[in-house]
């Protein structure tokens, strides 16, 4: 799903960032590895007890073939990345990942926020899952994310819509 560019006020920080969203491509592959082993290698490891580079290099050569992920950026650094697939009855977050030096500072809360507002525009409900020891549930829980399923592994959380005046 391709978002238009975003422009956010961040009141509390007394800033106005833009970030912009650019379709990935196989180019993309070693950037997104790395991102994705920098940032859930430690959750990974904790749930399945090991990384394994070739399925992870395997799952994106395939999404990146088919389109799945866009790079996020903030100006022109790219600063993170996106996958979201759209479903009939709801959207699917399948990951964003938000360069370590770029967490914490609201860029992540900008991309789920405009999410959030395509979501509500379309009376559709956003799902996501979230390994359980990746302190992430909190984040979305923050944004209005609730846990409607629990494995031994995961988190499955979901952002239901206010259809109001209906």
């Amino acid at each position: 799903m391709v978002l238009p560019y975003l422009r956010h006020n961040l009141p509390e920080r007394k800033i106005d960032v833009v970030i912009q969203l650019h379709s990935m491509t196989c180019k993309d592959l070693e950037y997104l590895y790395s991102l994705c082993e920098v940032t859930m290698r430690t959750y990974t490891e904790k749930v399945w007890g090991s990384w394994n580079e070739l399925e992870v290099r395997k799952h994106f050569t395939s999404a990146l073939a088919e389109g799945k992920y866009e790079g996020i950026f903030k100006g022109g650094t790219r600063i993170g990345a996106i996958s979201v697939e759209r479903h009939q009855n709801y959207f699917q977050l399948d990951q964003i990942y938000i360069e370590p030096s770029y967490q914490n500072r609201g860029f992540g809360e900008i991309v789920v926020r405009k999410l959030i507002a395509k979501a509500e525009k379309d009376k559709l409900p956003i799902r996501l899952r979230v390994l359980k020891p990746n302190p992430a549930k909190l984040f979305y829980e923050k944004l209005g994310f609730a846990v409607y399923e629990s494995t031994e592994e995961r988190f499955s959380m979901e952002y239901a819509v206010h259809n109001k005046g209906v």
